[in-house]
């Protein structure tokens, strides 16, 4: 049965080609995308797996003659206009040649070699860009029409498409073999950020429009207006990526509602797909382009906070995609197009095989495992006392502030399996910066009813009834634990609480014990490391 995840996909322009093997990585660990969510190339990756397009029809490395744009005779260059790009490409060269003339010779030299860059130049100080979008529009309006008409012939379900695909249409409650689409859009005039869904306020937009909308880069890209919006008709659009290029946060809300209703014991992961660089250098025509200096001005400053965002999503497995192209690559040959996929589904392939498909299996394993220790170390030493519900949790720092419980055992009917909590508080944050083992008393929150660095809400979510807990860091080697000098052991991995409704403190004072059992979490790092 196929594990269901939502996807977010990052702008990136001509980089949005390594998407497709994002998604190809997905299938082949048998994940099944729920809700798909994208900026601009990223939205229109999303709207066509949001559809049912696999990743073998936009594109098979195997047989790239027959992916979704070989099939009706199409180019990547030929939606935006060959002849376009041609004098866009002659522009850029000829603006670096300008600027050295003009360093040389003066204005007069440098207007010698620049009037193909004027002419871009006064075309995009007119129209917000340069290249058209609308060809795009009714390109992809044509593959979700087609797609969506196949889907509900085969259902053989008396619907028929509208001309124009819209949001409602995509419904999933209408075409059950479509998933929830979110495309995000940045509104120039209102200085905001859209959302684009099926919503009441949205359900009536075109996909195709506010797709192009999203994806139309700044003095590349003409501004983009979205008429079937009704209520922002004289609105002018731009890249969503401007605002929020990994938009890994949409679907919190719908992501909680799915659990609740779908798999009330577990979670659903968030697949962050971004777009990273290599170092394999871009072509000099592309790297020199003014056009592509912008673009990364532009990526440069929403990055920054895009990152400290992923550290707060709770389920986000970020998987970084390595890809050479340019933003504004749209020349990219065929054999470019097979290399750089078939680097960037190596990289998603591997991230969701370890993170999704194996890890979660190796650390019941591995937990399992340490928990039938920790208690068999337990009871030689101290045969009489019965240890009640033991339970062990791995724990991580989050942001630069908490520490979250990431992994556990015995503990699948307890609330606080997934808690975050200060580094303030006692226990795990203790044994992560001593770097030594550090207990936990939990009587006294009890009795006062509530604990300190710690809300009322995270405190209801402690198992009641637990009296003490034992935390240790986690390290990789065993010659961490042979360092007698705590302060300079490695910095830990993590750390591993086990805690129990039965006082725990005569184990903490016993030395020998307490030592046998900190070798025995060595194992859990391989839960941790990457």
């Amino acid at each position: 049965m196929p594990t269901p995840v939502y996807g977010i996909f990052e702008g990136g322009g001509a980089k949005g080609l390594a998407h497709i093997a994002g998604v190809a990585a997905a299938e082949k660990n048998g994940l099944e995308f729920v809700g798909v969510a994208g900026a601009s190339a990223g939205a229109l990756i999303a709207s066509l797996v949001a559809v049912g397009y696999r990743a073998n029809d936009l594109f098979d490395p195997d047989n790239p003659a027959a992916n979704l744009l070989s099939r009706h005779q199409i180019s990547p260059l030929s939606l935006i206009g060959e002849r376009e790009w041609s004098l866009f490409e002659k522009a850029g060269r000829q603006a670096n040649r300008a600027a050295w003339a003009a360093l040389i010779g003066g204005t007069a030299c440098a207007w010698v070699f620049a009037h193909a860059a004027v002419k871009v130049a006064r075309q995009v100080a007119r129209d917000g860009g340069y290249f058209s979008t609308e060809h795009i529009r009714e390109r992809l309006n044509y593959f979700l029409r087609t797609k969506l008409t196949r889907h509900h012939a085969d259902a053989a379900r008396q619907i028929i498409v509208p001309d124009r695909v819209r949001f409602k249409d995509i419904d999933p409650a209408v075409a059950p073999e479509c998933c929830s689409l979110k495309v995000i859009v940045t509104d120039i005039t209102n200085q905001k950020l859209v959302i684009f869904e099926n919503s009441p306020e949205f359900q009536d937009v075109e996909v195709a429009e506010a797709v192009v909308a999203s994806i139309s880069i700044p003095f590349v890209f003409k501004s983009a207006r979205i008429n079937s919006y009704s209520a922002q008709q004289d609105s002018v659009y731009a890249d969503g990526g401007l605002v929020s290029n990994l938009p890994i946060w949409v679907f919190t809300e719908e992501k909680l509602n799915f659990e609740r209703a779908q798999m009330p014991n577990s979670r659903v992961a968030i697949l962050g797909f971004s777009l990273t660089e290599t170092l394999v250098p871009a072509p000099a025509s592309v790297s020199n382009s003014p056009f592509e200096y912008v673009s990364g001005v532009a990526r440069s400053a929403i990055f920054g906070g895009q990152m400290v965002a992923t550290r707060f999503v709770a389920d986000l497995v970020p998987v970084p995609m390595p890809i050479a192209l340019g933003t504004t690559q749209f020349n990219f040959s065929v054999g470019e197009a097979i290399e750089e996929y078939n680097r960037a589904y190596a990289a998603a392939a591997s991230i969701l095989g370890r993170q999704i498909r194996i890890m979660p299996i190796q650390a019941k394993t591995i937990l399992e495992e340490f928990h039938k220790q920790i208690i068999a170390t337990i009871r030689h030493a101290h045969p009489d006392p019965l240890i009640e519900h033991l339970r062990v949790s791995i724990i991580q720092p989050f942001g630069d502030s908490s520490f979250r419980v990431v992994q556990s055992f015995n503990m699948a009917s307890d609330a606080d399996d997934r808690l975050v909590f200060s580094n303030l508080a006692s226990g795990a944050p203790d044994a992560f910066k001593s770097r030594a083992p550090a207990y936990l008393d939990f009587n006294a929150m009890w009795l006062t009813g509530h604990t300190s660095h710690m809300t009322k809400y995270e405190f209801a979510l402690l198992r009641k009834g637990l009296q003490s807990a034992i935390c240790f860091p986690i390290f990789a080697e065993l010659k961490a634990w042979q360092e007698s000098n705590p302060a300079i052991r490695p910095q830990p991995l993590g750390v591993v609480s086990i805690d129990s409704e039965t006082g725990l403190k005569h184990i903490f004072d016993d030395d020998k014990l307490l030592e046998s059992l900190a070798t025995l979490t060595l194992p859990l790092s391989a839960v941790l490391q990457p």
